[in-house]
């Protein structure tokens, strides 16, 4: 570990309960990524309860708070549900507009920046057990 990051944990352990979940809470974009790591780990050896913002999503390009949402799919009468991936290009279909035959699915999940509305989407496939 060089200099300036032994000095950045040491100043990070010497920071109150309080100054140390403000890192990592409301102001977690002025930190950078390992003055980060290095507050959650104190955190954790201090047997600390981090509040549910600072454990969430972090945007990639303000590191605001990411907030889970959903693309909506209208299909037949109106009726919305969760937007889909499917493996492959599109292809046409007279009966169902697009067909899908046994190709993979996942259900999209959606997150968006509650500061700057950067938005991010992760096609998680759900496993049958």
């Amino acid at each position: 570990m060089n200099v300036e990051l032994s000095e950045l944990k040491e100043n990070i352990s010497q920071l109150s309960d309080e100054e140390l979940l403000k890192v990592i809470g409301d102001g977690a974009s002025q930190y950078r990524k390992e003055a980060l790591d290095y507050a959650r780990a104190e955190i954790a050896r201090r047997g600390l309860e981090a509040d549910a913002a600072a454990n969430s999503i972090r945007c990639a390009k303000c590191a605001g708070i990411m907030e889970e949402g959903f693309v909506p799919d209208r299909g037949h009468f109106e009726v919305v549900q969760p937007a889909r991936w499917v493996e492959g290009k599109p292809e046409k279909s007279f009966w169902t507009g697009t067909k899908t035959g046994d190709k993979r699915e996942a259900r999209i999940h959606a997150y968006r920046c509650a500061s700057c509305g950067y938005m991010e989407f992760y096609a998680i496939e759900e496993t049958s057990e």
